[in-house]
């Protein structure tokens, strides 16, 4: 950022001249890393110090006075701001991305390999990362943390879901609900492990894992018997079964910063 400034005549640009460049170039420039790297704190407020100086004070090094706080003129036009991108929010946001492609297309080579060496069996809709996880990993589970509140399994055949920890009930992952521990072997059912094609679900099995009322939200589902017919990826807080990416950051972090970034405004 700093050595992009260097080739800039911030003398002979008014403020809006130095807004705009901070708005289309400045706010551009670390979006790359942004989509693969979690970004500390320090390092994105030192990034829009950069851009807080440089719109108030131009390529002069004397201190001059900022005259507005740097969080309103972060707010949108129509809110009393500039429409400036926060950076914080923004990686957040492009971290979500990532964790949502993976989540939606699971045949991608990059999502095979994080699967295999991390998830390790275990749902994909669940992970975590250790201490010794790369970076990218790490990035992904904090992507993943943005929009997992949202995240719900639209269940059709019920063959890629597990019964336990996935989420593909209004209540959220059975396993805070169960009657008994869940072992190893438990643990990895899938939700069409408990049906059957000609009986429908075995109810003798299930009310022995879990309560009476728990069991009334998964009477009303019925499985596909097609093979073709997959579970996908939903978000809860919407009639619509599958959201657009952009849509699903947007009412997951309620910011009108974050619908900048995916519609490119």
């Amino acid at each position: 950022m700093k050595k992009r400034l260097e080739g800039w005549r911030a003398k002979t640009l008014s403020m809006a001249g130095r807004t705009t460049l901070v708005k289309s170039v400045l706010s551009s420039l670390p979006i790359y890393p942004m989509q693969c790297n979690l970004l500390s704190v320090s390092l994105c407020k030192e990034m829009e110090q950069v851009c807080r100086d440089f719109i108030w004070q131009g390529s002069n090094q004397s201190l001059k006075v900022h005259l507005v706080a740097w969080d309103i003129l972060k707010r949108p036009r129509d809110h009393g701001g500039l429409g400036i991108r926060d950076f914080s929010t923004m990686n957040k946001a492009l971290l979500g991305k990532l964790a949502w492609r993976a989540m939606e297309n699971d045949d991608c080579l990059w999502t095979k390999c994080f699967i295999k060496k991390y998830l390790q069996g275990r749902s994909k809709w669940t992970p975590n990362a250790a201490a010794s996880s790369s970076h990218i990993w790490k990035a992904f589970c904090k992507g993943y943390g943005s929009i997992k509140d949202g995240l719900m399994v639209d269940v059709r055949n019920g063959s890629s879901t597990n019964f336990w920890f996935d989420s593909w009930l209004s209540i959220g992952p059975l396993a805070q609900f169960a009657l008994i521990p869940i072992d190893d072997s438990m643990a990895t059912v899938s939700v069409r492990h408990f049906w059957s094609p000609l009986t429908g679900w075995n109810w003798d099995v299930l009310k022995d894992l879990l309560p009476d009322n728990i069991l009334q939200f998964i009477q009303p589902i019925c499985l596909s018997n097609v093979a073709a017919n997959t579970d996908s990826l939903s978000w809860k807080w919407s009639s619509k079964v599958i959201l657009p990416f952009a849509q699903l950051i947007i009412l997951s972090m309620e910011s009108i910063v974050v619908m900048e970034i995916l519609y490119g405004r």
